[in-house]
């Protein structure tokens, strides 16, 4: 029997490296023919294209060359049109921007197929009726926006909802209204966000919650053999939202009182330039140490080196946060104490003091008791709050159970009317 076809979408470059949740889903799914449709090919990604060589992918090449497209894209265009006219700013859209910004794209759209011009939209449209896939799973919320622009009536559209989509769902009554009008299903990372799309408006049976999980075939557990040294490590994009400067101003004062310890950052972003500068205010150069962007085979190695893994997600200025992160549950199966926030859905995965650490945000005093506390505290009591750890990642987010649950979800939807 042949089997029915699920199309990934991203309007964008594909895979990123911050995306292996994404290729984890793809890669484990066994039930459906699986298709990528996306913008471009991130050709630097190797280790995670390579996990996905039973899928078949398909991406906007353009008329341009790649290095013309940055200046002469018709989403760029319309960018500057939105700046010289209506001071539109992309990290601070507006309502009214986010419709005209909608409403260009759509009569683009309509001119390339009218007169047969090679548009991305265009492509997205003509691939998607080719392949007639059984479901449309849109990589994030966004694209929502596209995918309003080209589809079909009778197509279904299943988006995946994460934290940053969680704060423009909240922000922009547009892409509400939009996201309300043509998704089939909202699948979002954790029972907080559920609720939080509730107080929006949505339709609590528009909504299931399909947790990211862990590739356990990655992460083995080791138990901690002594905390005389605390070494750290976090994972994450370099971004407000990640909490390192909470991490930095903990570390100040565990120099301060003497304690030994060494922090590794991995990931790179939009902070990276403040971050330096803190540690040098702080005189940190020694203990904490940037290594930038790691391919997801190699994170493992620092893991391995470390004993403690910190994540102390906070609310960005922008509204940005977190679902559940994918580098906690990575930690967690690694067998490193875990210290994160009362933040979003991570008390959904962190019970506090049975298998990890839960302090509040931006509260780096707080983070400092916990982290001499912790070096306090026997290898037994060590060992069984990360066993436990542990234990909830194979039992609740596991990738693979997940993807098994994301099956069983589509299977049902193609069992519903729309």
């Amino acid at each position: 029997m042949t089997k029915k076809n699920i199309i990934f979408f991203k309007d964008g470059q594909f895979p990123n490296i911050s995306e292996s949740h994404i290729t984890n889903k793809i890669k484990n799914i066994k039930k459906f023919e699986k298709t990528i449709v996306c913008k471009r090919i991130n050709p630097q990604n190797t280790e995670y294209l390579d996990k996905l060589k039973d899928a078949k992918i398909y991406y906007f090449k353009g008329i341009l060359r790649e290095d013309q497209l940055k200046t002469f894209s018709p989403r760029n265009i319309i960018k500057k049109i939105l700046v010289s006219i209506f001071n539109y700013k992309e990290s601070k859209p507006n309502n009214t921007t986010l419709k005209i910004y909608y409403n260009i794209e759509k009569i683009i759209f309509l001119i390339s197929k009218i007169f047969k011009l090679n548009s991305r939209l265009r492509f997205y449209q003509n691939k998607i009726k080719e392949l007639n896939p059984t479901v449309i799973n849109g990589c994030y919320g966004w694209e929502i926006v596209p995918l309003s622009i080209i589809k079909d009536k009778n197509q279904k559209i299943i988006l995946d909802i994460r934290g940053k989509d969680l704060t423009v769902l909240k922000k922009y009554k547009f892409i509400r209204q939009l996201t309300k009008k043509n998704a089939t299903l909202l699948l979002t990372r954790s029972e907080s966000m559920k609720k939080e799309l509730i107080n929006l408006g949505f339709k609590q049976n528009k909504i299931n919650v399909n947790h990211s999980g862990c590739d356990l075939t990655l992460f083995e557990y080791q138990e901690i053999k002594n905390l005389d040294t605390l070494k750290i490590v976090t994972i994450g994009r370099l971004v407000e939202k990640k909490g390192h400067l909470t991490i930095i101003k903990a570390c100040k004062k565990l120099k301060k009182k003497g304690i030994k310890f060494n922090a590794i950052f991995i990931g790179t972003g939009p902070m990276e330039e403040k971050i330096i500068k803190e540690i040098k205010k702080l005189n940190l150069k020694k203990e904490i140490k940037l290594v930038g962007n790691v391919q997801n085979n190699q994170i493992k190695k620092f893991i391995k080196k470390s004993n403690i893994f910190i994540l102390p997600s906070e609310i960005s200025k922008l509204g940005d946060q977190e679902g559940i992160p994918v580098a906690l549950m990575e930690a967690m199966a690694s067998g490193l104490i875990c210290i994160s926030t009362k933040h979003s859905g991570i008390p959904e995965l962190i019970e506090n003091n049975i298998n990890g650490i839960l302090i509040s945000e931006k509260d780096h005093n707080e983070l400092f008791k916990k982290l001499e506390e912790i070096k306090q505290l026997s290898k037994r009591k060590l060992n069984n709050i990360t066993k436990n750890a542990r234990q909830k990642i194979e039992t609740q987010f596991n990738d693979k159970k997940q993807t098994q649950e994301f099956e069983n979800i589509i299977n049902k939807l193609n069992h519903q009317k729309k």
